[in-house]
């Protein structure tokens, strides 16, 4: 499993789809935030990935 292969709006696999099967996520519905948000997948500190336009973030296992 990838970054590229996990939805920024729930973090569940994709195997690849535009759209989410699991929560109906389309990544170009998301809120580029001109700046004052991290781009989706960003990884921080090599443990945290920023997804969605919520800051959120999820641990890398």
């Amino acid at each position: 499993m990838g970054l590229q292969d996990l939805c920024m709006g729930c973090m569940a696999e994709t195997g690849g789809a535009a759209v989410c099967p699991q929560c109906g996520f389309a990544e170009s519905q998301a809120i580029t935030g001109g700046g004052l948000y991290l781009p989706p997948r960003t990884v921080l500190n090599g443990r945290y990935i920023a997804n969605s336009d919520t800051c959120s973030v999820a641990f890398i296992i």
